[in-house]
C-alpha cells in the first residue's frame, strides 16, 4: 500500500508539529485523512493521526518549520503509542541539503 502526504507547518504552530493530509492511492479514488507530524530527525518522522501498514511506503509533502518545503519518500517502521514512525527511503539531495540545514540550526553547542 502506497499513500501521499501532505504535512504543512503553519506560521503560529510550534515547531514540532506539523498538520498532514494522508491519501492512500491516487488522491481521485480516496479521501484524505488528516494526520500530524510530531517529529521531523534526520533519518525519520513520526506522524500522528495515520492509519498505514508496517511496511507501508508513502511520498510526504512537508514544510519544515525553517519555511523550506521537502517530499521524502518514508517507510513505515514502527507502530507506536506516540505515534507512526517512518523512516526516509528517498530524499531529493537539495531537499536533504534543506533537511541538514534546518536540523544544524537547531543544533546546540553540545551538539544536539
Amino acid at each position: 500500500m502506497s499513500a501521499a502526504l501532505d504535512i504543512v507547518s503553519p506560521i503560529r504552530q510550534p515547531a514540532a508539529l506539523a498538520t498532514a493530509e494522508v491519501v492512500a492511492g491516487t488522491r481521485s479514488n480516496h479521501p484524505p485523512v488528516e494526520a500530524r507530524a510530531l517529529k521531523v530527525g534526520r533519518r525519520g518522522v513520526i506522524l500522528e493521526g495515520v492509519d498505514l501498514a508496517l511496511g507501508a511506503h508513502a511520498w510526504v509533502r512537508m514544510t519544515l518549520p525553517s519555511g523550506d518545503r521537502i517530499r521524502p519518500l518514508v517507510q513505515v517502521t514502527g507502530l507506536t503509542d506516540a505515534g507512526t514512525a517512518c523512516r526516509f527511503v528517498h530524499v531529493f539531495p537539495n531537499e536533504r541539503r534543506l533537511l541538514d540545514a534546518y536540523h544544524e540550526a537547531r543544533a546546540t553547542p553540545q551538539g544536539y
